[in-house]
């Protein structure tokens, strides 16, 4: 079944008579979205019916709610102080809470924006791993964290430095002999060039 609902101003929605709340996206907030309810899941789509978030369905006449932290993680990088009081505090090891704890505001918000970025690229779990690569080499800066991560992520394959020369074939040395192209070389009065 597939109903349509607009989400409030946190970008969520509510069914089962406002008892059971889902999160979208930031950017859907107060927005019209499609809902496709299953026996297990609540699959949120957007106005061109792609899917944006899936969630696993809630049951039960209790208020609950589920929400996807990580979408949040770009809205959360505009506001990093409010980072422990979300649902995507927890998501991440201690080192990496740790890491943050020390950081001031601006390098915090760097970081989060850094991790919300190569979270698009490819998934959270990659970002944080590189996240926690940098942090293991003392690096403090988002521009370590992108490069541990493009490293590590790259579809490149990594060389050794050389290849291996014992199955290389001996070439005979190249001694190159222009001397043919002196024919064709001539002052402009005709006379050949001598050397």
């Amino acid at each position: 079944m597939v109903i349509s609902k607009k989400t409030d101003a946190n970008a969520c929605i509510t069914i089962h008579k406002g008892k059971h709340r889902y999160s979208t996206k930031p950017s859907l907030a107060k927005s019209n979205v499609f809902v496709k309810l299953t026996a297990e899941k609540v699959i949120i789509l957007d106005q061109d019916l792609k899917e944006v978030v899936t969630h696993d369905r809630l049951y039960g006449d209790l208020k609950q709610e589920s929400i996807n932290w990580i979408l949040y993680l770009g809205q959360i990088s505009k506001r990093p102080t409010a980072l422990k009081y979300t649902g995507i505090y927890d998501l991440f090891p201690q080192a990496a809470k740790d890491y943050f704890d020390n950081l001031d505001y601006e390098n915090l918000k760097a970081t989060l924006r850094t991790l919300n970025t190569l979270t698009e690229e490819t998934n959270f779990e990659a970002a944080v791993d590189a996240l926690l690569d940098a942090i293991s080499h003392g690096a403090s800066d988002t521009d370590s964290i992108q490069v541990l991560f493009k490293r590590k992520n790259s579809k490149i394959m990594e060389l050794d430095g050389h290849l291996a020369a014992k199955n290389a074939p001996e070439l005979p040395e190249l001694k190159p002999d222009i001397s043919f192209y002196d024919t064709f070389y001539t002052v402009a009065d005709g006379v050949e060039a001598n050397d």
